[in-house]
């Protein structure tokens, strides 16, 4: 997938999502009229949408648990976490792998172009060749698309803050965040 297609996924996603619901089939109807494959992608991520409706009602540390003791497919190369190390995100290079689950891998990163050097946190969201399930990917795209939002409008100083992100170019959203070295959450 191609950023500029997930830009055009997630921009009818988002307007879906705003509409009631009765009114969202005619929205892809007219808005996709020469596009059935966008038509899906969006239906598909709207699916993922109501069935993780009560998912902030459930405890979170289960969930936590699962995510920290899922590690995902394993040798599928594009999903290879070390194998990013060093590669450039925009301005941001990626140095070191801080953990890797089930939605995707976190990265030390160092923004380090001529603007300004600063080391950051990037989460890169697993890639779709990784999955053995397809919805499993809508579903993390859809999850990451919601943390990215929630990120952007929590302003608090024991939360690491959202600085920046964008789509790597296989396609793979990102999310660039404050770095904060400490002890990681399931060792607390």
């Amino acid at each position: 997938m191609t950023p500029e297609r997930w830009r055009q996924i997630e921009g009818l996603l988002h307007t879906a999502l705003g509409c009631p619901e009765s009114e969202r089939e005619e929205l892809l109807r007219v808005r996709c009229a020469d596009d059935a494959e966008l038509a899906d992608e969006v239906r598909s991520l709207l699916a993922v949408a109501e069935a993780s409706r009560g998912f902030l009602e459930s405890p979170a540390a289960g969930g936590v648990r699962a995510l920290l003791a899922h590690d995902g497919p394993t040798g599928v190369a594009a999903d290879n976490p070390g194998a990013m190390v060093g590669t450039r995100l925009g301005p941001y290079r990626l140095d070191a792998v801080i953990a890797s689950g089930g939605m995707g891998t976190v990265f030390t990163a160092r923004r380090d172009d001529d603007v300004y050097q600063k080391t950051v946190a990037v989460k890169v969201v697993r890639s779709e060749a990784g999955d053995l399930d397809p919805e499993g990917h809508a579903e993390r795209l859809l999850r990451f698309t919601i943390e990215r939002q929630v990120l952007a409008d929590l302003d608090h100083p024991c939360i690491a803050r959202l600085l920046d992100g964008g789509t790597t170019p296989e396609g793979r959203p990102f999310l660039v965040m404050e770095y904060v070295d400490g002890v990681p959450i399931d060792a607390y």
